[in-house]
């Protein structure tokens, strides 16, 4: 871990190919590498970060859109369970009327392999607007993603 003067924090998570779930909303980090194959299902990241890479992570299957189910509450807290999927906080819960409207600090995506399935697609669409609605510097690498638009 690197972090700053208190203000972002880096990881580097190469070494836990195991790890299956990462979940770090309401934390600062700016941003994480995850192992080569890393069996991640779950991953929450937090409005701040800026670079995310993830290569072959093939048990990471949708994006999750929705916000409302990301966090337990006090009336949930004993049975609540994640839902599995990527959530990005103020970029995958984006709608039409609210990209580019400034949520994401998000400057690099490099997802190489792996199973988004469909909603690959919808992730990079999402970034496209963003980066044709305010001229953001974004990179962008989706590289041999399986798609499978028609399930």
């Amino acid at each position: 871990m690197k972090a700053g003067e208190g203000s972002t924090i880096t990881l580097d998570l190469t070494s836990s190919e195991k790890l299956q779930e990462f979940r770090a909303l309401g934390s600062n980090l700016a941003g994480v590498t995850f192992a080569d194959g890393v069996a991640l299902d779950t991953i929450y990241l937090p409005q701040s970060i800026t670079e995310i890479r993830l290569i072959e992570a093939r048990k990471l299957l949708n994006i999750i859109t929705d916000n409302t189910n990301v966090a337990p509450t006090l009336a949930n807290f004993s049975s609540w369970t994640p839902p599995k999927g990527l959530y990005i906080a103020g970029l995958t819960d984006l709608t039409s009327e609210t990209i580019g409207s400034g949520q994401t600090n998000i400057n690099i995506l490099n997802i190489q392999g792996g199973s988004l399935n469909y909603d690959s697609y919808d992730l990079l669409k999402i970034l496209y607007t963003i980066k044709t609605r305010t001229g953001a510097n974004l990179k962008i690498n989706l590289t041999d993603v399986n798609w499978k638009p028609f399930v």
